[in-house]
């Protein structure tokens, strides 16, 4: 029994090729519900009828959501989010997940988001994008 026992895992851009690693790798899990949240409703009924074929069992607890993160009010469907970019993103996001949920640190505050100046907000939220923008803006390896 892993510590995300009976948990709700919601997956944003659930049905790009991200979404369908993270799938996968939590399918075969004790998580009670996988929850996927992406735009395109074709792509999540091919998901469906695919998991439906190929994982009978497991493809009843994922949940179908459409959305956008544009609006952050739709993603209170989940209990927690896992999201990157990378392999060792995921991994750390996984590792940093179990670690707080065996810790019964279910919740924690950005510190980011203490500033009570909005300008440092934008900056650092910008600035958290760095990653991103020099690997397919600039196409930098990092």
């Amino acid at each position: 029994m892993s510590s995300f026992n009976g948990a709700t895992l919601l997956i944003t851009g659930g049905t790009g090729s991200f979404g369908n690693t993270v799938l996968k790798y939590f399918l075969e899990t004790d998580v009670g519900e996988i929850r996927i949240f992406s735009r395109n409703e074709k792509k999540q009924d091919d998901m469906r009828h695919g998991l439906q074929v190929s994982h009978l069992e497991q493809a009843k607890k994922v949940k179908f959501y459409i959305g956008n993160t544009e609006r952050p009010e739709a993603l209170d469907k989940g209990c927690f989010i896992l999201s990157g970019i990378t392999t060792k993103g995921l991994l750390q996001s996984v590792e940093l997940a179990v670690a707080m949920n065996a810790n019964g640190d279910y919740r924690i505050s950005v510190p980011d988001y203490k500033d009570t100046n909005v300008s440092a907000k934008v900056v650092k939220i910008i600035q958290s994008y760095k990653d991103t923008i020099n690997r397919f803006v600039w196409r930098k390896e990092i």
